[in-house]
C-alpha cells in the first residue's frame, strides 16, 4: 500500500469518527476528529466538506467565530458548496439580530 492510500484511509477514519461523535451530540469531540481529518486531507473538495462539517458542529456549539472561519474556508475551497453557504448565511443573520 502506498502512503497516499494510507493517508486517505486515515482521513476517512477521522471523518467517520467525527460523524459518529456528531451523531451522538458530542460536537466538541467531533470537531477534534474533523480537525485531524482536515489537517491531513489533500483533496480540496474533500477538505471543503470536512470544513463544512466542522463549521456546522461549531455552529451547533454556539462557537460562531470558529463556525464562520471554517465555513468561509470551505466556500473558498469549493465556491459551489451550497450547504456551507446556507449555514454561513444563517450564522450571519443570527449575528445581525444581535
Amino acid at each position: 500500500m502506498n502512503s497516499t492510500g494510507q493517508n486517505e484511509s486515515v482521513v476517512n477514519a477521522f471523518i467517520n469518527m467525527g460523524n459518529i461523535y456528531a451523531g451522538t451530540k458530542q460536537g466538541t469531540v467531533a470537531t477534534e476528529y474533523l480537525n485531524k481529518a482536515s489537517s491531513r486531507a489533500t483533496d480540496p473538495l474533500l477538505k471543503a466538506e470536512i470544513l463544512y462539517r466542522m463549521g456546522k458542529e461549531s455552529y451547533y456549539l454556539k462557537d460562531f467565530h470558529s463556525a464562520t472561519r471554517s465555513l468561509q474556508y470551505a466556500i473558498k475551497l469549493n465556491p459551489s458548496h451550497n450547504k456551507a453557504r446556507f449555514i454561513l448565511q444563517q450564522l450571519q443573520e443570527e449575528e445581525n439580530r444581535k
